[in-house]
């Protein structure tokens, strides 16, 4: 928790990202010496996008951190503790009812833009994922990619407005 004493700003810079609407101008100025950057996005929804401050770890994109963080801040409101990786293993890890469930976020730049060799890669990749975790949960940002991976990856994968009911049906 980050505390500005002589402000009375109290901001919790482990969320990892804010809504730009939530936060005051001398917050944006706190987040962005905290690393915090800009970024519109249409989050978990369909359409519609919404501006935020995302805190990226490494060497992800905005986009990629966005979503770990809203997956990891879903898991939060379950009770449970979320692991996010940087980077390596799934990106976001947690165990729910004993099992342990990882959830893999994919922009599609490995596989559009990796050259011929990106889409063995990626299967490779997810082949050591599976054996890290009960549940592999593959969440792509891109619709039109979901076809693409489900092929390479023979399973199910999801988009981003599919996120909230598949966490609350873990749950269930």
């Amino acid at each position: 928790m980050l505390d500005e004493e002589n402000l009375g700003i109290k901001l919790d810079v482990s969320r990892g990202f804010y809504a730009l609407a939530d936060v005051s101008e001398e917050e944006r100025r706190i987040l962005g010496r905290e690393g915090y950057v800009y970024h519109k996005s249409l989050g978990l929804q369909a359409n519609g996008s919404c501006r935020f401050l995302v805190k990226t770890r490494s060497n992800e994109t905005a986009e990629h951190a966005l979503l770990c963080w809203m997956i990891a801040e879903i898991i939060r409101r379950k009770r449970r503790k979320p692991v996010l990786n940087p980077t390596c293993g799934v990106d976001v890890f947690a165990k729910i009812k004993g099992k342990r469930v990882g959830f893999e976020v994919e922009t599609g730049n490995m596989l559009l833009h990796a050259g011929p060799k990106g889409p063995e890669k990626l299967k490779e990749k997810f082949l050591g994922r599976l054996t890290d975790c009960d549940r592999l949960i593959v969440v792509v940002t891109n619709r039109l990619l979901v076809r693409k991976y489900e092929k390479l990856l023979g399973f199910k994968v999801f988009t981003r407005t599919e996120i909230e009911k598949v966490v609350r049906d873990l749950f269930a």
